[in-house]
């Protein structure tokens, strides 16, 4: 967690040459965003920490994290190890193992005005977006856009194109 993407390249280049970096710890924010070659990951605990505190872990977040094992086009094959503490902890593992994963929702399409946020500043800053026509653009290859179903319906277009706006306006007087 709060590495940049640098950082996350040369713990990455690191990982990839042998005798470098030989084992990682982290938190599981380390399961999104990076690709790493690894035959391994050991889940500590089926606790997760989340927005409505510590809850048991879900099928996609655990997914999530697994996944990192045994990298299609890295690895031959890849094992996941869940720690438990009791019968119980097994038996809700188990469970969540063989559940579907649950629903993706966006969280641009949420009342979470940093979300929209973030997306301007990333578009911005890597050079995707320069206008509020290319954000507009950017938005429309978006799982919130196809979420809020946004070309069928004017009042999200324009709520969003409203909040392009403002995020825009809001830059332009930072800088």
């Amino acid at each position: 967690a709060g590495l940049d993407n640098e950082a996350r390249e040369l713990v990455e280049m690191g990982f990839r040459r042998p005798g470098t970096v030989c084992v990682l710890c982290s938190t599981s924010t380390l399961s999104a965003g990076v690709n790493l070659p690894c035959s391994r990951v050991v889940i500590t605990s089926c606790q997760d920490y989340g927005d409505k505190g510590w809850q048991f872990l879900k099928s996609t977040r655990y997914r999530q994290m697994s996944g990192r094992a045994g990298r299609t086009g890295l690895c031959s094959q890849g094992e996941s190890i869940l720690c438990v503490e009791n019968d119980t902890e097994k038996r809700k593992a188990e469970e969540m193992m063989r559940a579907l994963p649950e629903p993706l929702c966006s969280h641009l399409g949420e009342a979470a005005p940093h979300a929209l946020c973030r997306f301007v500043l990333d578009a911005v800053a890597c050079g995707q977006a320069s206008d509020s026509s290319r954000l507009r653009q950017a938005l429309c290859c978006t799982l919130a856009h196809h979420q809020l179903r946004v070309s069928e319906h004017p009042d999200a277009r324009r709520a969003l194109d409203d909040a392009i706006g403002a995020q825009l306006a809001w830059l332009t007087a930072r800088r």
